[in-house]
C-alpha cells in the first residue's frame, strides 16, 4: 500500500471540509463579530459593519460609529464578508455557506453542502447571520397598551410578547396575547399563549405544528387547548410582500363556563398570513392574519380568528402599533355566551 493511500480526498470534499471549519470558526466567532462585512452601495458609497439581517427589503448594519442603521435593499450594489448566513431567494430556495464575494449586483454563497451558488440581489428577500448558541437566534417584540373611555367607564389594557427562533431548518414562534377589558359590568379576559412550529422543506414547502391555550370569557370558553399539524406553502415572497398559508388539522379540548365536562372536538385548519413592508420616514409595516377553523365533529360549528396590526417606527427600536382583533364562534358551547369578540387595541412596542 502507498503511503498516504488509505486517506483519499477529492475536492468537492476538501472544500466542503474547508467551508465546514470556516462555518465553525465563524459561528465560534459570533459573540464577538467583527465589523468588517462592508456594504457597497448604488451611489458609490461604501459602508463597513455587522450584517444584522434583510427581511422586507431593508438591511440592518451594526455599525462602530453610528450604531444599527438600515438600508433600503435596491440601493445595495454589492457585498463583501467572512462569515456565515442563511439566505433565502424569491423562488423560495434556501442557502447556507460563506459569502464568498459579491459581483455587480451579484451575491456569491460557498455552500457547506453542494459547492457554490450566485444569486443575483434582486432575488434575495431575506438573510440572516447563522448563530452560535440559542439566545443569539431569537428576536422578537413586546407591546403594552392601555385605553380609557370616560363617557362609558370603559377601560381596556393589553400586553403582546413575540418571539422567533430561526435557523436553516426551523422557525419558531412564540406569542402571548393578554387583553382585560373592564366596564361597570365586570371584567372580562382574552388571552392566549400559542406556538407555530414550521420545519423547512426544499422549496417554498414546510410542515406546520401549531398548538396553542386559549380563554375567553365573551365567548363563553374558560380554556381551550388546541394541537395541530399542516402543510405550508410560502404563496408570495418578495422584498416589500410575503403571503403564507397552511392547510391542515387540530384537536381541541374545551372547558365551558359553568360547566365542569369538557367538550373535544377534531377541525380543520386554513391559515393565511399576510406581511406588508413599506419604505418611508418613518418606517411602516402591516401584518394580518386570517385563521377558519370548520368543525368536523360539530354539526353547523366553525370559528374563526382574525387580526392586523399597523406598526410605524416612532424611536429607534420603538413602534406605535394600531391592532383590531375579531374572534367568532358560530356555535359557542355556552348558549348563553356572545358569537363573536373584538377590539382595538393602541400600544407601544420594542424590538429585539
Amino acid at each position: 500500500m502507498e503511503a498516504g493511500a488509505g486517506i483519499r480526498m477529492n475536492k468537492n470534499t476538501a472544500r466542503g471540509v474547508v467551508l465546514a471549519m470556516l462555518l465553525c470558526a465563524s459561528e465560534a466567532a459570533l459573540a464577538g463579530r467583527d465589523n468588517t462585512d462592508v456594504i457597497y452601495l448604488t451611489n458609490g458609497d461604501r459602508i463597513t459593519g455587522e450584517i444584522l439581517s434583510l427581511e422586507f427589503g431593508t438591511l440592518r448594519l451594526e455599525t462602530s460609529n453610528v450604531g444599527t442603521i438600515t438600508i433600503e435593499w435596491p440601493a445595495v450594489r454589492a457585498i463583501t464578508s467572512t462569515y456565515g448566513f442563511t439566505i433565502e431567494s424569491r423562488d423560495g430556495g434556501r442557502y447556507t455557506g460563506v459569502i464568498s464575494g459579491s459581483d455587480e449586483n451579484q451575491l456569491a454563497l460557498d455552500l457547506v453542502v453542494g459547492g457554490a451558488v450566485k444569486l443575483p440581489l434582486s432575488e434575495v428577500v431575506r438573510l440572516s447571520q447563522i448563530e452560535s448558541g440559542f439566545w443569539n437566534s431569537i428576536n422578537g417584540s413586546l407591546s403594552v397598551g392601555l385605553n380609557y373611555t370616560k363617557a362609558s367607564d370603559t377601560g381596556s389594557a393589553s400586553l403582546n410578547f413575540s418571539a422567533t427562533y430561526r435557523n436553516p431548518r426551523i422557525e419558531s414562534t412564540l406569542t402571548v396575547s393578554a387583553n382585560s377589558t373592564t366596564t361597570p359590568e365586570g371584567t372580562t379576559d382574552r388571552n392566549q399563549l400559542a406556538n407555530s412550529l414550521r420545519l423547512v422543506r426544499p422549496g417554498k414547502q414546510y410542515w406546520n405544528f401549531l398548538s396553542s391555550f386559549d380563554r375567553n370569557e365573551e365567548l363563553g370558553i374558560d380554556a381551550r387547548i388546541q394541537l395541530g399539524a399542516g402543510f405550508g406553502r410560502h404563496l408570495i415572497q418578495t422584498k416589500h410582500t410575503a403571503v403564507d398559508g397552511t392547510l391542515g388539522l387540530s384537536f381541541n379540548n374545551e372547558w365551558v363556563t359553568g360547566q365542569t365536562d369538557t367538550n373535544q372536538s377534531l377541525e380543520g385548519v386554513i391559515n393565511g398570513e399576510w406581511h406588508i413592508f413599506r419604505f418611508s420616514d418613518p418606517e411602516t409595516s402591516m401584518v394580518t392574519t386570517l385563521s377558519l377553523f370548520p368543525s368536523l365533529t360539530e354539526s353547523n360549528r366553525w370559528r374563526s380568528e382574525f387580526n392586523i396590526t399597523l406598526s410605524r417606527d416612532i424611536y429607534k427600536d420603538f413602534t406605535l402599533d394600531l391592532s383590531y382583533y375579531n374572534s367568532y364562534d358560530s356555535k359557542p358551547p355556552d348558549e348563553n355566551a356572545s358569537k363573536s369578540d373584538y377590539g382595538i387595541v393602541t400600544s407601544v412596542s420594542y424590538k429585539f
